[in-house]
């Protein structure tokens, strides 16, 4: 059972090889190297980006938006109870998403406002660590009690840059109530003080604004147990909007008020599937890569059945099966793909762990940017490391390997030794 193993070894290390085939050889396992580390470097990047934005987003917005279909859920508590009391709903808490106006010395700009109970954020989002001065959180916006504490609001580093207002200043709200007959009323303002303002990276920044949840009851003459939305967290970000289906679901008929779901994907969606699509065609790229260099495992093999014919003959006339002289010359095969991916995830794991340092290094060095934050939620390269994956595209290539060695192991097997040994 293991001579096929013993011989196929002692043929690699024959030193009996012509240089061509020796070249072919080294450069199909340098080309596996290569493809393996840049699989694992490429998907390890596309990972972090992924946790990135799924930092980022959820760090401004829920994972799901429960939104009445008919004005607001009344007796919002009981309605909020009963959501959470479902399985994998991490939390639920009320809150609205308007379309708003934001005015400051007639400079006016857009807006989605998101409006929340102060007290309960940091169950659905994590905005805190966004903020410019870390000493302003979103419990900020709730109001003190006394008469003369005005509404705030925290805007987006591009919303706040754009109508040149900073921490103190004041800005006016302008929202449009949706009457019962589907039109639209005159539009109806507060005036808010800028409380603080957050940096997250990207066109987000110049879009969401937050309030208190009770400012925006007030403005549109809501009551204290009605809103318009109930905010949710569920345990997994990219399966959120099922989670929450499945949960909602079962509480149709003892919640009156008719539902829509409405996930992060509604807005983030294009960058995910960006994300998704690099992806994708990178991995086919990289991967022919590693294709195209299990190729030469092939022309390494032919010629090294053509130098060993002699050696397979007497081997043959000894008695060695037919498939014995196969699984030999697919043991080498084997072994160069062995070399190639050991030395590719070793390369691939030293540069993913630290590819954050070798991009900045590289940019540093050609006095580039790769990344713009006023574009991209980031400035750097984050990378993070999946070793399922990285186990996947080992075995992967190993086994493309050995498929690539079956063509050579059958010419071998099909050598005539007398006509070999007679020197015909």
């Amino acid at each position: 059972m293991f001579l096929p193993l013993k011989v196929g070894l002692q043929f690699s290390r024959s030193k009996k090889k012509t240089i061509m085939s020796g070249f072919i050889s080294i450069a199909s396992i340098i080309g596996i190297t290569i493809g393996v580390a840049s699989l694992i470097i490429g998907l390890s990047a596309m990972n972090g980006f992924e946790k990135e934005v799924a930092h980022r987003v959820l760090g401004v917005m829920p994972s799901v938006e429960v939104r009445s279909l008919s004005g607001y859920f009344d007796n919002t508590a009981d309605v909020v109870h009963k959501i959470e009391g479902q399985d994998r709903i991490l939390a639920a808490t009320p809150g609205m998403v308007v379309n708003a106006m934001i005015n400051h010395d007639n400079k006016y700009r857009s807006s989605r406002i998101t409006a929340i109970e102060s007290s309960d954020y940091k169950n659905i989002i994590n905005i805190d660590e966004f903020m410019v001065d870390k000493n302003i959180t979103l419990r900020s916006l709730k109001p003190d009690g006394s008469e003369f504490d005005s509404p705030k609001i925290i805007l987006g580093f591009d919303l706040a840059r754009k109508l040149n207002v900073s921490a103190g200043d004041s800005v006016e709200v302008l929202i449009t109530k949706n009457n019962s007959n589907g039109t639209l009323s005159a539009p109806v303002g507060v005036n808010c003080r800028v409380a603080g303002i957050f940096r997250i990276g990207g066109q987000l920044d110049s879009v969401i604004a937050y309030v208190d949840l009770s400012t925006i009851r007030n403005l549109l003459g809501m009551r204290e147990d009605q809103t318009g939305s109930i905010f949710l967290k569920t345990p997994d970000f990219f399966h959120s909007l099922s989670d929450a289906r499945n949960a909602v679901t079962p509480l149709v008929n003892s919640i009156p008020t008719p539902m829509g779901l409405h996930s992060w994907m509604d807005q983030a969606a294009p960058l995910y599937r960006d994300i998704q699509m690099i992806r994708t065609v990178m991995c086919m790229a990289l991967f022919l890569v590693v294709v195209v260099s299990c190729f030469n495992i092939v022309s390494s093999l032919v010629m090294s059945v053509n130098e060993k014919r002699s050696e397979v003959a007497i081997l043959l006339s000894m008695g060695y099966s037919r498939v014995q002289v196969m699984l030999t010359f697919m043991v080498q095969g084997l072994f160069s793909g062995i070399y190639g991916t050991i030395f590719g995830v070793l390369l691939g794991l030293l540069v993913a762990h630290n590819l954050t340092e070798v991009i900045a290094f590289i940019e540093n060095i050609m006095g580039i940017r790769i990344l713009k934050a006023e574009t991209y939620f980031m400035d750097y390269v984050p990378s993070s490391v999946n070793y399922i994956e990285v186990l996947l595209t080992a075995l992967s290539c190993v086994l493309i390997a050995l498929v690539s060695a079956v063509l050579p192991g059958i010419k071998a097997a099909y050598i005539n030794p007398a006509a070999e040994l007679s020197g015909k």
